[in-house]
């Protein structure tokens, strides 16, 4: 993960993970709610331009995990953004061949806090294990690699 900035702008982060799949792999994985990655029943998607996106990110103390989105650009295999107001943060998920991987690159919405970097590591770790097949970490599983990410990041900022 890295920050970046655009001129007098908030600071984002930007996440670039590779993985030994296609785009179109990963595109699915991303996109489908039946493609392994989100838990069922955990996204909901009308796959267009100005279509709606809906996660689940579960509870998030005590409310209502779900945000909901607008589709800003939905380009298969290769581009999948949205934001949640028309002035709100975009979210991007850019697909590109690198080989024979893909090199994602994802660009949350949100404001770099402790709390959602180390959320967005799992989640990230979660489409590493749905591509190679393997059951998504539980709900401990989870929460453990939060805590891992982010005795890191305090390490790094010397807390």
């Amino acid at each position: 993960m890295r920050l970046v900035r655009a001129a007098n702008g908030p600071w984002r982060m930007v996440f670039q993970r590779r993985y030994g799949m296609s785009p179109e792999s990963v595109w699915q994985a991303i996109t489908d709610p039946n493609g392994g990655f989100w838990r069922p029943d955990r996204m909901h998607i009308d796959p267009r331009v100005g279509g709606e996106v809906a996660i689940d990110f579960g509870d998030c103390d005590g409310e209502d995990g779900w945000a909901v989105a607008q589709i800003t650009a939905y380009e298969p295999p290769r581009l999948f953004a949205y934001r949640a107001t028309p002035d709100a943060p975009e979210a991007r998920w850019l697909l590109q061949p690198d080989g024979h991987q893909t090199l994602l690159t994802f660009r949350p919405a949100e404001a770099p806090l402790l709390v959602i970097v180390t959320g967005w590591h799992a989640t990230l770790d979660n489409l590493a294990r749905a591509l190679a097949g393997q059951p998504l970490l539980s709900n401990a599983e989870f929460a453990a690699r939060e805590e891992v990410v982010a005795q890191r990041y305090r390490g790094m900022l010397g807390d």
